[in-house]
C-alpha cells in the first residue's frame, strides 16, 4: 500500500469515529477514475455509510444532515452520503452515485453494498437523464475553461470524455465506462483527434501539469462540432419493480 492509500484508508477511519458511523464503500472519483490524472493530482474520495440502526426511526429524519464533509488535507478530497440520501438518489439515475459504483479504485467495501448496487444499475438507469448529464458537463467546462485565449490544456480531457460519455449513452442505453481510454473507440472514425487526445492523455499522465497553454486547433474544431450534435438515444426501459428493490436493499442495510 502507497503511502497516499496509508493516509486515505487512516482517514476513512477516523471519519467513522468522529460521527459514529460505518462506511459500506469509498472510491476513487475524478481523474484517477478516468484514467488521466497525472502524478500529483488530488485523490477524490467519495463514501457512503450508515449510521445505527435508531438514527433511522427519528420522526425528524428528514431535518438530520446526510453528508459527511471532510476539509482537503494533502490533496486528498473526502466526502460522502449517508445510505438513504445515496439510495434515493440512486433512484432517479443520479450520474455521480452511478459513476462512484463503477470505479475500479475501491478503498473500503462491505461486501455487500457496492455488489449490490451494481447489479441493480440496469433496473434503475435512465439514458436520458446520463445523456443530458454529460452534455451539460461538457458544455459547463467549455465555458468555463476553454472559451479564453489561453486554455487549461487538462479541461480539453475534461470535455472530450463528456462528449464522448454522452454518445456512448445514446448509443448502448447503459452507463458509459469512466476510463477515457475505453471511449476513445469512438474517435476511431476521426483518427487525428484521437491521436490528439492520446497525447494530451500521455502529456498529463507523466510529470507534466498542463496548464495555461494555446488551443488546440483540431480539438477546438471537433469539440464545436460534436457539442452541437443530437442523438437519438436508444430505447431502454426502467425496471417498474425498481423502488421496490431499492427499498429492500435499503432496509436490509439498516437494520
Amino acid at each position: 500500500m502507497i503511502p497516499s492509500e496509508i493516509k486515505i484508508h487512516h482517514r476513512l477511519k477516523k471519519v467513522e469515529e468522529e460521527n459514529d458511523v460505518q462506511i459500506l464503500f469509498a472510491i476513487e472519483s475524478g481523474s484517477r477514475a478516468w484514467g488521466f490524472a497525472s502524478p500529483n493530482s488530488d485523490y477524490d474520495i467519495r463514501f457512503i455509510y450508515r449510521h445505527r440502526p435508531q438514527w433511522y426511526q427519528s420522526l425528524y429524519l428528514e431535518d438530520q444532515r446526510n453528508v459527511i464533509e471532510c476539509k482537503i488535507t494533502d490533496e486528498i478530497d473526502m466526502n460522502g452520503w449517508d445510505i438513504r440520501k445515496a439510495l434515493k438518489l440512486f433512484g432517479s439515475s443520479n450520474p455521480s452515485f452511478i459513476e462512484w459504483i463503477q470505479s475500479d479504485i475501491v478503498y473500503v467495501d462491505d461486501g455487500y453494498l457496492l455488489a449490490a448496487a451494481r447489479d441493480l444499475v440496469d433496473d434503475v438507469y435512465s439514458p436520458t437523464s446520463g445523456y443530458h448529464h454529460y452534455k451539460s458537463m461538457a458544455l459547463a467546462n467549455l465555458r468555463n475553461y476553454l472559451d479564453a485565449d489561453k486554455v487549461k490544456l487538462k479541461k480539453y480531457l475534461y470535455v472530450i470524455r463528456a462528449l464522448l460519455a454522452r454518445k456512448y449513452v445514446a448509443q448502448h442505453a447503459t452507463p458509459p465506462p469512466l476510463p477515457i481510454r475505453s471511449l476513445l473507440f469512438l474517435l476511431d472514425d476521426e483518427p487525428n483527434i484521437k491521436q490528439e487526445v492520446i497525447k494530451l492523455i500521455e502529456r498529463k499522465s507523466s510529470a507534466e501539469e498542463l496548464r495555461l497553454g494555446d488551443h488546440i486547433a483540431e480539438l477546438d474544431a471537433f469539440i464545436k462540432v460534436e457539442i452541437f450534435k443530437n442523438y437519438e438515444i436508444k430505447p431502454s426501459v426502467k425496471n417498474k419493480d425498481a423502488k421496490r428493490l431499492l427499498n429492500e436493499l435499503y432496509v436490509s442495510i439498516i437494520t
